[in-house]
């Protein structure tokens, strides 16, 4: 649920990133490795990584697509002014598509001069309707209405901000030189990994 505006969004991934943010050669610099007898193990970790910050954030690092599910279209409130639709994911590059089932179980697809999206680089991005239009009508079901976004700081590696690729590296190194549980407090996962993190991800600190 978005508690800013008391609506609950269920989210499905739709189709993972292409890659990851940092690539198993950076990762096995960082790591001092130089054969290639890890390097699955180790492309393994990166991915875990980004999963991990991903989960924990709400946020995409790597381009993706996601389907965002509401039972119906937001109303205006006090919550919610403007009525608009809050993915809760950061940040958000592109609205795909929208679509809904109307009141006699059609798939429609709701044409996209009738929204915008706002605040692609804050959190939460914004679908706002267009100037004078109003939401259809649909079906009084669940997910009656899927927006499809792209979520993520962009398509490559080097899009992603440097400070979160080097919190990606400080988790691979832990978990690479302490391959059992432990517990994370005081750990540098703790520390440095997260400090840099929360520069980022304000809100979920």
């Amino acid at each position: 649920m978005n508690a800013a505006t008391g609506i609950t969004y269920k989210r499905k991934l739709a189709t993972a990133p292409a890659t990851e943010p940092v690539t198993t050669a950076e990762a096995k610099t960082w790591l001092y490795i130089t054969g290639t007898d890890h390097d699955t193990l180790v492309g393994n970790l990166v991915k875990t990584a980004r999963q991990k910050i991903e989960t924990d954030y709400d946020c995409a690092l790597i381009n993706q697509s996601w389907d965002i599910y509401l039972d119906e279209f937001p109303a205006a409130n006090w919550m919610n002014e403007d009525g608009a639709i809050e993915p809760v994911l950061y940040p958000v590059s592109s609205v795909t598509s929208l679509k809904y089932i109307d009141t006699d179980g059609t798939l429609q697809t709701w044409t996209a001069t009738n929204y915008t999206l706002e605040n692609m680089l804050a959190m939460p991005a914004r679908i706002l309707k267009a100037y004078d239009v109003t939401y259809p009508d649909t079906r009084d079901i669940q997910n009656a209405v899927t927006i499809r976004i792209v979520a993520g700081f962009g398509a490559a590696t080097s899009d992603v901000p440097e400070p979160i690729r080097t919190a990606i590296l400080l988790m691979v190194k832990l978990w690479y030189d302490n391959p059992e549980d432990m517990r994370l407090a005081g750990m540098p996962w703790e520390r440095s990994a997260k400090a840099l993190l929360n520069n980022y991800f304000t809100w979920r600190i």
